[in-house]
């Protein structure tokens, strides 16, 4: 993998599978903003470690929300439908981002 703004690879070796989505989005959907970040490696690092916890949270919050259920596969299944969903929505919200409007249509001034 290369960056954008110059023909060196971008390391991931840091960088959780949630950071390595956001980056390959970003190569793909937003390169004018990757271009503009400073530090890419430490940034999507950062935002995969958020990612990572806040799905993990929203599970949490799913799994409490839930009826109980008795037997080891049924609960099984709410895990990981919980998990499923919090990642589901986690992804939607802070990795599958559009980019911004000042990207998408810069202004000029005269």
């Amino acid at each position: 993998m290369t960056s954008p703004v110059t023909s060196e690879p971008v390391m991931s070796h840091d960088m959780n599978h949630y950071g390595q989505m956001a980056l390959e989005h970003w190569q793909r959907h937003r390169p004018q903003e990757l271009a503009a970040i400073e530090d890419p490696q430490r940034f999507f690092s950062e935002l995969g470690e958020q990612v990572a916890e806040t799905v993990l949270t929203r599970t949490d919050q799913l799994l409490a929300s839930y009826p109980q259920v008795s037997g080891f596969v049924a609960r099984v299944q709410q895990e990981q439908t919980a998990r499923q969903t919090a990642e589901d929505e986690t992804l939607r919200e802070m990795v599958y981002t559009e980019p911004s409007s000042e990207a998408t249509n810069p202004t000029t001034t005269d």
